[in-house]
């Protein structure tokens, strides 16, 4: 039995039938009764928060990182434009940017 279903049994004390019980014993257990289930709401949800605050981080990481990789893709895609619109041809499978350049540079048109 987990810890918070084992909580939630101790919660529940046998109550005195409402016609033995007087007015004040029920007071007493509606109040203890209203503030046992708040403080369970409570914990419940924060439970939920953690949760969905975890799928939320790991959604925004993905999120960025698929940035970075489009931004790096359109770096690399203008750089190639550039150097095609001086005249440079790049060899198959060399990239612009990052050292190839300069065996680019010596493959003119």
């Amino acid at each position: 039995m987990s810890a918070g279903v084992r909580e939630v049994a101790d919660m529940n004390p046998e109550p005195k039938p409402a016609a033995e019980a007087s007015m004040g014993e029920l007071t007493t257990q509606l109040s203890s009764q209203t503030s046992r289930l708040v403080r369970d709401e409570m914990r419940l949800a924060q439970q939920e928060f953690v949760e969905s605050a975890k799928h939320a981080g790991i959604g925004a990481g993905l999120f960025s990182a698929a940035g970075l990789v489009s931004a790096v893709a359109a770096s690399r895609q203008s750089a190639g434009r550039h150097a095609h619109r001086r005249g440079y041809r790049t060899a198959p499978g060399a990239t612009v940017a990052g050292g190839a350049g300069e065996r680019a540079r010596t493959q003119r048109r």
